[in-house]
């Protein structure tokens, strides 16, 4: 009796499941995309021990030489290793060919060249135009549209809900997004479902004046691609408990370094 009454009272901070405990990790991502469409990917655990706040109090923790530590993708196979440099195994992956993803890229800055400074606003009203059409063709519906931000809406249509504990028959969903005036950025998503909000996105980006964010590109001008990236995302759904009780839980990315250097070069 005494413990229901701690886990009912709201001066309480007992743990009563395992989705109350925070976990944090981090992760160095470096990745080369060649002009060829071919893909080199490196992936690095971080992690500090004193973030491993879950590990620390498993009884049964995972030999730290079993530990995938770092991921390095090259010519379509994973190679997976652990703390010490040790392959653990490969993967062949399915065939991914970037190539198109860049001659899109290429095209879309070939066109952007051909504006001048001064009518950078026209430019980019026209883009923003276009944007809107395209998004709209696709089924989203323009909400509002300011010098600030443009907002769209999208009818996800019927399907189960997320929310374990509601009924299993289909709700109707929508997506409300928060984009830049040109529609380049995505500032915010949120995810309805019958009316309630269930999921949420909402990303900030670095300012220009932030190098360990900014964008460089080879005879391109700064004007060409955006000023800074993504330095963070924090992300909240709705979530039950085993016992039905609901609950938010919260997802922070935080970025310290991210940059993208478009060199078109050759392997």
């Amino acid at each position: 009796m005494r413990m229901q009454k701690a886990r009912s009272s709201e001066g309480s901070d007992t743990i009563s499941s395992a989705e109350e405990i925070p976990v944090a990790s981090s992760v160095a991502i470096t990745e080369h995309i060649y002009t060829d469409g071919g893909l080199y990917y490196v992936s690095e655990d971080k992690t500090t021990d004193d973030m491993l706040f879950i590990e620390n109090i498993n009884v049964h923790n995972q030999p730290e030489n079993e530990k995938i530590a770092k991921t390095v993708i090259k010519d379509n196979v994973a190679y997976l290793y652990n703390s010490s440099g040790e392959l653990l195994n490969t993967e062949q992956l399915g065939a991914m060919n970037l190539k198109p993803m860049l001659d899109s890229l290429q095209a879309y800055l070939a066109t952007q060249t051909t504006s001048t400074p001064s009518a950078a606003p026209q430019a980019m009203r026209v883009k923003a135009n276009a944007a809107i059409k395209k998004a709209q063709a696709n089924g989203m519906q323009l909400v509002s549209q300011s010098s600030s931000e443009v907002v769209m809406e999208v009818d996800m249509g019927s399907s189960k809900s997320s929310v374990v504990s509601r009924v299993k028959s289909s709700v109707s969903k929508k997506a409300i997004m928060r984009f830049s005036p040109d529609m380049s950025r995505m500032y915010s998503q949120k995810i309805y479902e019958g009316g309630q909000l269930t999921q949420s996105v909402e990303m900030e980006f670095a300012t220009k004046d932030e190098s360990q964010f900014s964008n460089a590109a080879t005879n391109l001008g700064s004007s060409i691609i955006p000023d800074a990236n993504i330095k963070f995302i924090k992300r909240k759904s709705l979530m039950t408990k085993r016992d039905g009780t609901p609950f938010i839980m919260n997802n922070l990315e935080t970025y310290k370094k991210n940059q993208v250097n478009y060199k078109f070069n050759k392997k």
